[in-house]
């Protein structure tokens, strides 16, 4: 399996199993990019996968990333019964400590 990253950031921008040396390299200077830009690598499957993890997780929001940690509705409101109303207050304002507002 090949792939094919920006240097830069090493974001893939495209994935082959069965491509030939060079044909990520020849598909990313046909959309303009720069020889200098990109590298072309043989990777394992597990590899890929562990790297697409990476770049997802990257790739999300601080509102997602927040969203997946508070959990559903009923799991806050639980929270809220079992351990008091403060302690959820102080879990989600751990929660936006570890993924501030973006700054844009």
């Amino acid at each position: 399996m090949r792939i094919l990253k920006i240097k830069s950031t090493d974001r893939i921008i495209e994935m082959q199993s069965n491509a030939t040396e060079g044909t990520l390299l020849n598909n990313a200077l046909s959309r303009g990019y720069n020889v200098n830009e990109v590298e072309e690598s043989v990777v394992t499957q597990e590899q890929y996968k562990a790297l697409m993890d990476v770049q997802n997780e990257n790739d999300k929001t601080y509102v997602e990333k927040r969203q997946a940690e508070y959990g559903s509705n009923t799991h806050q409101i639980e929270n809220i019964i079992e351990n008091g109303l403060e302690a959820e207050q102080t879990r989600v304002q751990a929660i936006k400590d570890k993924y501030p507002k973006e700054n844009n």
